[in-house]
């Protein structure tokens, strides 16, 4: 991302900074009033920063606590955006296919425990065993088929999904099964191809029947001629952040087509909330994290594990073909926020986040920008590696800059001691651990996704 593209996301997280107002304790009209005038102000922000459009929808118990949208669904200005309003939400995908495994599961079709080698013996996959489980959980340490592809030359090319199977059945794996938590395309590739061969139904089929419809979903669906802001759907993800836009290759199953409304979104929370979609065994089989090394992680089955301070949440979402979503779902109020949008870097989670806090009266401090001399802010700059992901820290334009897996640079400003808060989103903050004088270890927490990154230069 260019300097030039971050000065307006910079100003929309100068949005998310100050304090926020708690809401108003009486009737739900003041508190509908107090949400929508935060809403209607994050728009109009995240409109004039470049996207297209945007849609919220927020649900506190089954009832709809804010739905709207602000531009328009895509580059065309010809639908404007609403929570009922369709955008290309694909980045989704893992998390809709992990219900569906659960359901398989539930009904004695899938065992998770079983092996690719078991379920899928015509595709020969080597040792050692990559399990279900690893699939829902992104422990699998798989290759990605894409790099495959755009070392290949092959990324424009139609998706040969038989040429894909055999290359992950032979190529090198990332990391041994189960030894660290990295999203790989490859995770939902095979997971499609294992519901497929215990339903006997097509991945977009069993989603249609068994999720979209079963939720109630009616303006969900794969929409070839729906809103389209690029062509080439890229595929490359974060931990619970669904698909990022980074550079271009196939998604899985035309995940790039597949559109949603804000409002749908919720509906699917709601329908795993009320039983329709899982049984409550296996609701919580969907949110117990993965364990790694006997330690627990922060990546359960479609889903991310998080906290706002110290309120535990859930996440599912990205950007995928050009649109971002985010879906936040508390668990211990029984209120889920979704936000959708129009534009690459329209950062959602950040969006929902703040929308979050203005709905529970949860403040946050003001982020301060404190001076660092060059000696030690030097001290800082290095590559950190955490499992299978790497992050680094180098010195840009007088300041520090942290280089995120993503893609996305996060200028950092320094709060005091070793800690910094991102100058873009003000919910993903940094400690550093010394050793001797040194820096050895970095405590990245996003959005209440902590991990640690041992210095390795």
């Amino acid at each position: 991302m260019s300097p030039r593209a971050l000065r307006p996301l910079a100003a929309l997280a100068a949005l998310l900074v100050p304090v926020l107002p708690a809401l108003a304790q009486g009737d739900g009209s003041e508190r509908a009033s107090d949400l929508a005038r935060r809403c209607a102000a994050l728009g109009a922000e995240t409109l004039a920063a470049g996207a297209h459009g945007l849609a919220f929808c927020v649900d506190v118990e089954g009832e709809l606590a804010y739905a709207g949208g602000f531009g328009f669904t895509d580059d065309t200005r010809t639908v404007a955006a609403s929570a009922e309003a369709p955008f290309r939400a694909g980045a989704l995908l893992p998390s809709f296919l992990a219900v569906a495994a659960l359901q398989l599961a539930e009904r004695g079709r899938l065992d998770l425990a079983a092996s690719l080698q078991e379920l899928l013996p015509e595709a020969g996959f080597a040792a050692p065993p990559v399990r279900v489980d690893q699939l829902l959980t992104h422990t699998a340490g798989l290759s990605s088929y894409v790099d495959w592809l755009e070392a290949e030359g092959h990324l424009g090319a139609p998706f040969d999904a038989e040429r894909v199977l055999a290359w992950l059945a032979r190529a090198p794996r990332a990391a041994e099964p189960g030894t660290c938590v990295a999203y790989c395309p490859s995770d939902d590739f095979l997971l499609g191809r294992v519901l497929a061969a215990a339903s006997g139904a097509t991945p977009r089929e069993l989603l249609e029947e068994r999720v979209f419809a079963a939720a109630g979903m009616e303006a969900t669906a794969w929409c070839e001629e729906g809103p389209l802001l690029f062509a080439r759907a890229p595929v490359e993800q974060d931990l619970g952040e669904g698909y990022r836009d980074e550079r271009g290759g196939p998604a899985p199953f035309e995940a790039e087509t597949l559109c949603s409304t804000a409002r749908d979104l919720v509906r699917f929370q709601r329908a795993l909330v009320d039983g329709k979609l899982l049984s409550a065994e296996h609701l919580s089989l969907r949110a117990a994290p993965a364990q790694v090394a006997g330690r627990a992680t922060s990546s359960a089955r479609g889903i991310a594990l998080a906290t706002l301070d110290e309120l535990a949440c859930q996440h599912a979402g990205g950007g995928l073909a050009g649109y971002r979503v985010s879906l936040t779902y508390y668990p211990a109020l029984d209120a889920t926020v979704v936000v959708v949008a129009s534009g690459v870097d329209v950062p959602t989670r950040a969006l929902g986040t703040s929308v979050a806090r203005v709905l529970f009266a949860r403040q946050r401090p003001g982020v301060r920008d404190l001076p660092l001399e060059p000696a030690r802010r030097a001290r800082y700059v290095g590559e950190y590696y955490a499992g299978c992901t790497s992050y680094s820290i180098a010195e840009q334009g007088g300041g520090l800059v942290l280089f995120h897996p993503s893609g996305t640079r996060h200028p950092l400003r320094h709060q005091g001691g070793e800690r910094f808060v991102s100058g873009l989103d003000p919910e993903l903050e940094l400690d550093f651990e010394l050793e001797e004088g040194r820096v050895v270890v970095l405590v990245l927490t996003d959005h209440g996704v902590t991990l640690r990154a041992r210095r390795v230069t």
